[in-house]
Parts: C-alpha cells; structure tokens; sequence
C-alpha cells in the first residue's frame, strides 16, 4: 500500500517527461506523426496525435529565468531540504552567462532580488540565503503569482517553477488558466516545473508545459549522492531548450477537429500531443506555420490500438469541455503516467467492489463494476467482478426463498460431512494466522514509520479487511480489532503531537526569522542614518564657504533622517542646525539688502537735488507744420512697410467708403451679405467653421433699415449684434467671429528715428538758432 501511494503522488516509474526521446518519433524521411487510439465501452474513438519536432527554425532561446520557489506550509522536512538541494544544483549548473532572478511565493509574492543576476552572482547568493532563513507557511496563489512573475520578464526569459503545483489560497478556474498560458505563449516564454511535495498537481503542471512549451520534472525520491545535481542538470536543460513558438494550425481535411485546436509549442526533448475524437478520415495532413512563412508538416499514420492508452476517453472527454486546455500530455511519458494515474483509481473501484462482496452488497458490487466497465470496457477484473456480483445475488435470492426448512436441512446434514466440517476449520484457522501476521506486520510498521498520515491510512485498510473477514473465529477478529484500533489511536495521537512539535517549531523558525529580519533592518537603518548625518555634515560645510542653497538641502536631508528614526538625538539635532543655518544666512542676507537698498535710496535723493535749466523753452511748431510733417512721413516711409495690399485688397477698402443702402426684413443673414457682395462687386466669404464654432446660423433672419451711410458703417451695425465682424484677408472680406478676428494679426512698420531726436537746449548747434526749435529741421534739410 505504501508503495502504491509513493507510486501516485511521487511517480517512480515516469520521472520526466523531458529527456529521452520516444519511440514513436516521426521519420524525418517519412514525416508521419503516430496516432494512439482508444474506442470506448460506447464505441467512440478517441486518438492522441504524437507529433516530434527533429529540428526547430527560428526557435526562442532564454537567456533570462525568473525562478519561483513555493514556500507553503506543504514545503517542510524533507520536501523543503530536497527542493533547496535542487535549487542550489540548478543555480551551479545554469550557464554563466545567462541569469537568474529569486521569488518566493505562498499566500502572495516576494521577490527575493532585485533584478536578474548571475546565477553566481553576490545578488543570486543573498536571495538564496534570505530564501533558507524563510519559513514555509500558508498556502499557495499560484496563478495570480505567475501572472505577476510574467508582468516583469524580459525578452529571452523563461519561467521554472520549484513546488507542488497546489493552489489551496486560490480556486483556480479555466479562464485565469488560459489567460496564463496564452500570455506566456504570446511571450514566447517556456514554463517549466519540478514537483516537488507530499502530493502533486501534475495535471496543472502539464498543462502549463504543454501550452507555453515547457516540460515537467518529478522528484523520484531517490537515494543517490548525487541525484539532486543529476535532476538539476534535467532541470537546467529543460529551462535552456530552445522552443519553437507555431503561429497557425491547419489540418486537412478541415472536419478534423483537434484539442487544442490552436498551435502549441514545439520542442526536440519531447513530444506535443494533440487530442481528437472520431474515426480519422485517411491522408490526415497536419502544419504548423511559423511566423516567418516557414512550416512544420506532418502525415498522421493509420490509427494504432496501443498499450497504456486506456485513460485516452476520459481523458479526452475532459479536455474537450474547455477546448483543450485540459491537455496536459507535455510528451509521451507524461501519457504514461496518465494512463498509471487511471489504472490506480480503477484498482481502487475494484477493491472497493471487492470488499462490497465480502459484506454480501452484490448491488453495490454490480453497480461498482458497471462504472468500471464504462471507464475501461476490456479490463477482465470488471467482469469478473459482475458475474461474482450476480452470483451472490442469485445465491441470496435463493436462500431467501428456502426458509427456515432450508436452515434445518443444513443442521442435520452437517453432521454427516465430519472431513468438510475439518477442512473448513483449518483453512479458518490459516486464514485467521495469516490476518494475525498481517495485523501485527501492519502494527510494527506503523510505530516504525516517520508519515503518521501513510500508517494511518494502512491500518484503516487492514481494520476494513479484518471487519469484513467472517470466515474466522469472532473471538479473534474481535481481538485483532482491538489491537488495531488501539494502535490506531495512538497513531493519531501521535500525529497530532508531531503535529504540535512542527508547528511549534515552524512558529519559532518564523519568530526567528522576523527576530534576524528586524535585526538586519535595524543595522540597515543605522547605516543609512549615519550616511545621512555624514551629507548633511558635508552640507553645512559647503553652505559655510558660499553655497547659499546648500543649507535648504541640508535641511532636506535632516527631515528624511527624522522620518527615519523618529525622536532620534543625532537626527533632530542635525535638523534644528540646519533650519538654524539657513534662517541666520538669510538675516543676513536681508540686512546686506537693506543696508544697500538705503545707500542707493540716500544717493537717489541727493541726485534729485541737482537742478537744470529751463532756457531756452520748449516750442512746438503750429498744426499746419505737424500736418505737413506727417504727409511726407507717410510719403517717404510708406514704402517700408511689410504689409502691402493686392490691387484686390485695396479696391475692398476702397469700398468701405463707399454708400450702401440697407433695408430688408426677416431676410436670412447669408442673402444680405450674397446682397452686398453683388452691390459693390467686392469678394465677401462666410467662414462657416468659425460661425458653427460659435453656434451661430447663417440663415438667421435679419431686419434692418439704413440708407446713406457707408458700407464699412452699415456692415459694423449688420454684423457686431451678432457677435461677428469682417477682416479683409486673402484678397476677399472675410465674415468671422470676433474672438477669431481678434487673433488675427499684421505686421506694421512705423519708422521713428526722426521722432526720437534727442531734445537740444538753447546752448547747442540745434537750438533756436536753427530755426527749426528742438527738433531741427524737420523736412531733413530741404530733401
């Protein structure tokens, strides 16, 4: 029993799926891809479809693995020592130049490194270190961990992944798995496992593998000096293969219908397997296209009965209720511990029917029996077990019937078989010896075994066979009960001390771990509060020899020492000189100021003591003469100006002079201005965005009455109600709004230098004697 259940949980006999080749791989010549193929107690047909990959184009090789360690409660004794052991191997093993980065997860994800590293790497070293001081506790969120394991990877990266493969913190459900996956896949990022654990997830593992194009390793629980190096090493090429990443699946014909229909992975260390139901047509093609317009072909083989391929319908039909994703056969090897995983819970239905039959329940034999025959229609035990069931029913039936008649009949013939009535005695009594050496056997083995759980298990089986033993004597199976339900008790006594023992222990690793946490955090902020002191130091000093902004540094840098150790001496102390320094600097920088700002004011007022003359005085020339001036300004400086108007532009201005009549009533605003356009043959155009803009309609209706006035008049009074005005544009008059009119802007130029001259007094060259006053002569000297 002990051996069956290492066989389940540790898989002795599959140990990896990658590593040594199939043999059914594919010829290369031939290019055929075997197909298992498995027909149901119904008659449907279910077919695995192996397909081997001899070489890979354009294949993904990571050079980056983000490492993820479980840390659960589930991850103590020899589980825990082992997983390190292969860690350790893995980081040793792992090629230089690739690297590494730490996380441990449980109920949420610690990363243990910074960033990647060397596997050999001081960084790589302390995170391994701070992971053996960490103490497995809780439970495990897997999924949410990896997806944000994923969020951080870079380019070339892959995923390995130490543990059990349980996620108790989590239900998981097939759309936070699939979402996973296709991530990875996206990513082209392999997600590689070693389980490692009291019991396994495996089919999660697989799944994983298959989908993002990793591979599963197992622990064999072996004994070997250098098994954790060897599984190392496995585990090291697993995350270093180079994997091809498909892009498109087609198959030929297209009414084959493959689980999961989209393109998985390939690898050359294993094979991919794709799931199918139904008769296979013949000449099945199937391709997997690369990105680059490369592809991977392959002809499927005549479907083959095959051995160990009895878990194919069940296993199937679940992978079919989620398209595929149940698919987790990451090779043929991990088929063969599929099929050894439903070969066990068919032998413990069959045991179960077994023992139904010993306690006279031939209906619940039968219906035992029928279960197993639907999961596996040729397996020879199932029918067995149902003709025996029908014969203990048909035998019941009948004794029933007799009666009491029957019953006295058996009492006066017994006498008269006196050897039966022997031999039925000794074989009792052989049988009796026989439960009594197994019970004792059982008994020795449990108070010799470190698992409590495992012996427990192995007495409750020996107590359920001893009760359904009625052919010994009562006397000794009612001792041997004893015995076993005795030694029973004290087993689960003793689990639940070792239990105790564990916990407390586990409880005083934590306490010692949060102890060694707190004391290195204590030495780290001792550190930083001294390199802090030590630059506000620097500072002070700098802000002594002229750096005026140095001390509101310092200050700064006091106030995150204070937020640090708050109420420490050092740091308060360096935070009051600081504030201090800089409050003294800039006193004294203020009364610098003000004793500077009171010289310049002193030397202002006497400067507006000094007086000057008013003779000879200011004279300005009549208006004539201004006027004059201003005509040969415009005359001789108009021809530097930057704006010049078109003939066009200036024939619209010209316009605006002219005389308009407007008299109209409830006409729409665009006739009017389609009216005035025609009147004064000018170019006038609507800037309809601007107006929309603004929410204004040009078919508002307008009533005006003018006449007489000039059109730039008559457009001012049309247009301001409305919120518009005109612009005179691109050679046409523009309508717009006024916001826009007002962003709109020219460039002038206004020669000046003859306005500026400097003012000459009575004592100059320039004076009244020049018979132009101050200015000169202000016609330039008859030019």
């Amino acid at each position: 029993m002990l051996q069956r259940l290492v066989r389940r949980v540790g898989l002795v006999a599959l140990f990896t799926t990658c590593g040594a080749v199939s043999a059914w791989s594919a010829s290369p010549a031939a290019a055929k891809a075997p197909v298992w193929q498995r027909v149901a107690s119904d008659g449907n047909a279910f077919q695995a479809i192996i397909l081997k990959a001899d070489s890979l184009r354009g294949a993904v090789t990571p050079h980056h693995h983000a490492v993820v360690v479980d840390t659960s409660a589930s991850q103590a004794g020899e589980h825990r020592r082992h997983a390190l052991s292969v860690l350790d191997a893995f980081l040793e093993v792992l090629p230089a130049d690739h690297q590494v980065r730490l996380y441990a997860v449980d109920l949420s994800l610690e990363a243990l490194s910074v960033d990647y590293a060397a596997p050999q790497s001081s960084t790589t070293r302390d995170a391994v270190a701070q992971l053996k001081r960490r103490a497995p506790l809780g439970a495990t969120n897997l999924v949410t961990a990896l997806q944000t394991v994923t969020a951080e990877l870079p380019a070339d990266a892959s995923v390995v992944y130490i543990g059990d493969g349980q996620s108790t913190a989590e239900s998981l459900t097939a759309a936070s798995v699939s979402e996973l996956t296709k991530t990875l896949r996206d990513r082209q990022t392999p997600l590689s496992s070693y389980g490692v654990g009291p019991q396994l997830n495996l089919q999660l593992l697989g799944m994983f593998a298959v989908h993002t194009g990793g591979c599963v390793l197992f622990d064999q629980h072996s004994d070997a000096a250098t098994y954790a190096q060897d599984q190392a090493r496995k585990l090291v090429s697993a995350a270093t293969g180079a994997v091809q990443y498909p892009t498109a699946l087609t198959v030929e014909p297209a009414t084959v219908a493959l689980l999961p229909n989209y393109a998985l992975p390939l690898r050359t260390d294993r094979e991919t397997i794709y799931l199918s139901q139904g008769v296979l047509p013949p000449d099945v093609a199937l391709q997997l296209k690369n990105q680059d317009g490369s592809a991977v072909s392959w002809l499927l083989a005549d479907a083959a009965e095959v051995a160990g391929t009895a878990f194919l319908p069940v296993y199937a039909q679940r992978a079919a209720t989620d398209g595929g994703l149940n698919n987790g056969l990451a090779g043929t090897n991990f088929a063969a511990w599929a099929n050894d995983d439903f070969q066990l819970v068919l032998d413990r239905m069959l045991e179960e029917g077994r023992m139904a039959l010993a306690q006279r329940k031939p209906e619940r034999a039968a219906l035992i029996a029928e279960q197993v025959r639907q999961l596996d229609g040729g397996l020879i035990e199932a029918r067995q077990l149902s003709a025996a069931a029908e014969q203990i029913h048909t035998r019941l039936a009948s004794l029933q019937t007799e009666g009491a008649a029957d019953e006295a009949a058996t009492e006066t013939e017994a006498p008269s078989n006196p050897d039966a009535i022997s031999r039925f005695e000794q074989e009792s009594r052989v049988r009796t010896q026989k439960l009594q050496l197994q019970v004792s056997r059982t008994i020795d083995e449990a108070r010799a075994s470190s698992e409590p759980d495992l012996a427990i298990d192995e007495l409750k089986r020996v107590l359920t066979s001893i009760r359904s033993a009625i052919d010994i004597n009562p006397e000794d199976r009612a001792k041997m009960l004893k015995q076993l339900e005795g030694e029973l008790l004290a087993t689960v006594t003793r689990r639940e001390k070792l239990q105790q023992t564990q916990d407390r222990l586990q409880q005083g690793l934590a306490q010692a771990e949060a102890q060694a946490r707190l004391s290195e955090q204590m030495i780290l902020d001792e550190e930083r509060l001294d390199n802090l002191i030590d630059r506000v130091r620097a500072l002070m000093e700098a802000g002594r020899h002229g750096d005026d902004a140095a001390y509101a540094e310092a200050q700064a840098v006091a106030d995150v020492a204070v937020n640090l150790r708050p109420g420490d001496g050092t740091a308060s102390a360096a935070r009051f000189d600081a504030e201090a320094a800089e409050q003294l600097l800039r006193a004294f920088r203020m009364r610098a100021r003000r004793a500077d700002q009171f010289l310049e004011t002193l030397y202002q007022v006497e400067l507006s003591h000094v007086p000057f003359p008013d003779e000879p005085p200011i004279l300005f020339p009549p208006a004539a003469v201004w006027n004059a001036l201003s005509q040969r300004r415009k005359a001789r400086y108009s021809s530097v100006d930057l704006k010049k108007n078109s003939p066009q532009e200036q024939r619209i201005v010209a316009a605006l002079s002219e005389r308009t009549d407007l008299e109209f009533t409830d006409v729409p605003l665009s006739d009017v201005i389609e009216f005035l356009r025609d009147y004064h043959q000018i170019p006038i155009w609507i800037d309809q965005t601007a107006l929309q803009d603004e929410g204004i309609d040009t078919s508002l209706p307008i009533t005006i009455s003018l006449s007489g006035i000039s059109l730039r008049s008559g457009l001012r009074l049309l247009l301001e109600p409305q919120g518009l005005t005109y612009i005179i544009e691109d050679e046409v008059m523009k309508i717009t709004t006024q916001a826009l009119a007002d962003e709109a802007l020219s460039t002038r130029v206004y020669p000046v230098a003859d306005l500026v001259i400097p003012i000459s007094s009575g004592l100059g060259a320039g004076g009244a004697g020049g018979g132009a006053g101050v200015f000169g002569n202000p016609f330039g000297g008859g030019g």
